[in-house]
């Protein structure tokens, strides 16, 4: 004889994503953000899940979408953070590897130190 197992259907929590825009339409912030130059959309995300995001004056949560002329604030830290950050460009002359060194190839990471700034 077979037993019969009862499952039950254990109610999950869902998350409530923000209301778009009154029109019904909106793109997500962390596109918004990428798309005027403020950070990627990687660095977004992070941004809003610690509630650095400001649209409109408002705190957004992940996921919130806004009319593509919302205005979108940074909070001061996350300003701070960005302004500690550095991007160095370099022009990687023949003979530098920029990935794994390799035999006869000089890492092009050697290129950068205080005497050449």
């Amino acid at each position: 004889m077979t037993e019969k197992r009862i499952f039950r259907r254990v109610p999950r929590a869902e998350a409530v994503a923000a209301p778009p825009p009154a029109d019904g339409q909106g793109v997500r912030v962390s596109k918004l953000m990428a798309e005027r130059g403020m950070c990627s959309r990687r660095e977004a995300d992070a941004y809003i899940e610690r509630g650095l995001v400001f649209v409109n004056g408002e705190r957004v949560t992940l996921g919130t979408r806004a009319a593509p002329d919302a205005e979108i604030k940074l909070a001061t830290e996350a300003r701070a953070q960005q302004a500690r950050r550095v991007t160095v460009l370099l022009h990687k002359p023949v003979g530098y590897v920029s990935g794994q060194a390799e035999d006869g190839y000089l890492p092009a990471v050697t290129l950068v130190g205080r005497d050449t700034q």
